[in-house]
């Protein structure tokens, strides 16, 4: 063979067999980059200080440290669109992710469940459409339809049939609001504990939604041991409902007053992340609640609160920055850099 004569040939059809092996391996997955893990923190608009643009980005520099992708951020039913915009904006900026949240101030108070939670649905949606791809409904649906926090949720009975229209009317009308603007965003519906039969309940009366939520803290004990009395492990029923499942708040539980022992809150977030990195073939997130530690000017009930990866800290003036990072700050940022 003149080598020389045919080398033009040759070649054409060397790339043209190196073209169908390519196509061979993307078409398997070879070339293909694999999912990513949603590593993420619970980060609020206002832990430290009223919300601004400039303590939001500063918030937002603290989980580009830590290393997050991603983040769970709240819709503020008093504030209106423009901060939601806005924050979502900012953490697009510096390369983060949002899982957004939102429910009206009071669903309970609610005249119109349906209508209310569709118009509200609807109009984030078309104010984040391509910003925001993962909706979260509320936080914990089931506790708030709950008779009492004595119920364990594993029955229908242990749940307010008044209480649940509302809240199951409310969840239909903001996923259906969502998917009108836009049919691609995946929608989260989540709870905690035992709560299940909320969600064979919502399931029953055509509730549409995407990914169930899980929150777990160390009072719960460890979810991989948990086991029902009838011998049903938690896990196991969480993952009975055959969605796939982001674990929307995992924390060591802190002492009112003591606050936070960090190393207990080390651990078990290691051994969280752990257990959910082993199950990633149905866990596909991991929110650790929450970026910083709130001190009594910014709760609800006017007390601290401990659950931060980042203590406060009070200035002369009398309001608060960030202060020391704790053991599951530098314990996190490694589990999310191993990514393993």
């Amino acid at each position: 063979m003149n080598l020389k004569k045919n080398w033009p040939f040759l070649t054409i059809g060397l790339i043209l067999i190196l073209g169908i092996i390519g196509g061979i391996f993307i078409a398997s997955g070879v070339f293909s980059k694999k999912p990513s893990f949603m590593w993420g923190v619970m980060t609020r608009e206002a832990s430290l200080q009223d919300y601004t643009l400039a303590y939001w980005n500063s918030e937002l520099t603290q989980d580009q440290a830590l290393g997050v992708k991603w983040i769970k951020a709240d819709y503020d039913a008093h504030a209106g669109y423009k901060r939601s915009v806005e924050m979502v904006q900012a953490a697009h900026a510096k390369g983060i992710n949002v899982l957004f949240q939102f429910a009206p101030a009071d669903v309970l108070t609610v005249k119109d469940p349906y209508n209310d939670g569709y118009s509200l649905g609807k109009k984030l949606a078309t104010k984040l459409k391509g910003q925001v791809t993962y909706y979260q409904l509320m936080s914990e649906p089931g506790s708030t339809a709950l008779k009492g926090p004595q119920y364990t949720g594993l029955s229908q009975s242990d749940y307010d049939p008044a209480k649940y229209q509302i809240i199951m009317g409310w969840l239909k009308g903001a996923s259906d609001g969502v998917r009108a603007t836009d049919p691609t965003a995946k929608i989260v519906i989540n709870d905690q504990w035992t709560h299940f039969a909320f969600f064979d309940m919502i399931n029953r009366d055509g509730v549409k939604y995407d990914i169930l939520g899980w929150n777990w803290f160390s009072d719960m004990g460890f979810i991989g041991d948990k086991t029902l009395a009838d011998g049903t492990k938690v896990f196991d029923h969480i993952k009975a409902f055959n969605k796939p499942i982001i674990f929307t708040e995992v924390n060591e539980r802190p002492d009112s007053v003591k606050g936070m022992d960090e190393n207990a809150q080390s651990d078990f977030i290691q051994k969280m992340a752990d257990f959910a990195w082993v199950n990633k073939n149905v866990v596909k997130g991991f929110f650790v609640l929450e970026l910083t530690d709130q001190p009594p000017t910014q709760t609800s009930s006017k007390i601290p609160e401990y659950y931060g990866l980042i203590h406060f800290k009070q200035l002369p003036d009398g309001t608060y920055t960030f202060g020391t990072l704790k053991k599951a700050f530098a314990t996190y940022k490694t589990i999310i850099k191993n990514d393993r």
